[in-house]
């Protein structure tokens, strides 16, 4: 009976072999956390940012009315054209400006041939250009 020699130190190759596959698995799970957690970060700022500018809408449709309430017409001179307004925030600030859009030209008009427009759109842009 031939009998083989002592294999010493397999069972620690084997421990360290071990070892080495739980840190792998271990930085694995940290990665994926760090992602979840930054994507978690990243879809509450988002959110965060819906509601204020949600509330910077509600906040112009409330200059808008209370100037129709004290007056039949929208001019430049009510309260809301007054310029940009400042609301601060944890992180910074958010302006909410109010612009007159009944004033601006409708380049869609003319890229639509079958309007009946389409002939006065083309006489205001051509007038529009001639100022410049």
């Amino acid at each position: 009976m031939i009998t083989s020699p002592p294999k010493r130190g397999m069972a620690l190759v084997v421990v360290l072999v071990l070892l080495a596959v739980m840190m792998l698995v271990t930085i694995t799970l940290s990665g994926r956390m760090q992602q979840q957690l930054g994507r978690t970060r990243s879809q509450q700022e988002y959110q965060q940012a819906l509601w204020y500018s949600a509330s910077a809408e509600s906040l112009a449709l409330s200059a808008l009315s209370l100037s129709l309430k004290n007056e039949k017409r929208v001019h430049l001179a009510q309260p809301w054209a007054s310029g940009p307004r400042f609301f601060p925030l944890p992180q910074g600030q958010i302006a909410v400006t109010l612009r007159d859009a009944q004033a601006c030209f409708n380049l869609n008009v003319l890229a639509q041939p079958t309007t009946a427009s389409r002939p006065l759109a083309l006489q205001q842009l051509i007038a529009l250009i001639s100022r410049l």
